[in-house]
């Protein structure tokens, strides 16, 4: 969760980095130093690859799966029920 709110807030997504935070919270982690140091290091990540459009090592290929992974379960739980 440290990873996915700090990668989404590095992108400026207020609405899934607003999510994880609230996810982070509520399992008491948010807090927690070595979070804090995830959330730091995704963020920097996030801004790097909205900016460069890039991808230029592991650590930021992993922090895109992760956060990719969260956006994708959040988006299908949130439109499963929703019929027009």
């Amino acid at each position: 969760m440290c990873t996915v709110g700090g990668y989404y807030s590095g992108t400026d997504d207020k609405f899934l980095s607003g999510l994880a935070t609230h996810m982070a919270q509520k399992r008491n982690i948010l807090h927690d130093p070595i979070c804090g140091a995830l959330w730091r290091n995704a963020y920097k990540i996030g801004a790097t690859v909205t900016k460069t459009g890039a991808i230029h090592d592991q650590a930021e290929e992993i922090a895109v799966k992760e956060a990719t992974e969260f956006s994708r379960k959040v988006y299908e739980a949130v439109g499963k029920d929703i019929v027009f």
